[in-house]
């Protein structure tokens, strides 16, 4: 599944897509690539984590209107996950809550964020820009 010129691995989006349902998010799976695409364009906040398991870096689009946000790994172009913030009025507390650093760390000793400016110039930011334009 190719959404806005990011792979979402097709075994990957039916399970989300169930998932979805199953919290009576979504009824379609339309719907669910309608919340990715809403979530892409309209994200407001953007965080690069690097997470304990994996030590890869992702960016996060997130919607603090809708609380929808949306995990891509940035080296390989693909959604690992959309989903809707239920836990926490902030992403910043869900980050708290699944205890990450509030620094991004090197060594990955623990999973880790930091915000990232749209406007700075980097290759994150830029890769941010590039896919709000394209979807």
């Amino acid at each position: 599944m190719h959404i806005c010129g990011l792979d979402f691995p097709e075994e990957n989006f039916s399970k989300h897509v169930l998932k979805r349902k199953k919290e009576g998010l979504i009824k379609t799976a339309k719907e669910y690539i309608e919340k990715i695409k809403e979530t892409i364009r309209n994200a407001d906040k953007f965080y690069l984590i690097r997470q304990l398991q994996d030590c890869i870096d992702k960016v996060i689009f997130f919607n603090s209107k809708t609380k929808w946000l949306l995990i891509v790994i940035y080296e390989t172009n693909r959604i690992l996950t959309c989903f809707y913030l239920w836990k926490s009025d902030t992403l910043e507390e869900y980050f708290q809550m699944m205890d990450f650093d509030t620094y991004l760390r090197e060594d990955c000793k623990n999973s880790s964020y930091r915000e990232v400016v749209k406007d700075e110039n980097s290759e994150y930011s830029g890769f941010i820009k590039a896919l709000q334009d394209r979807c």
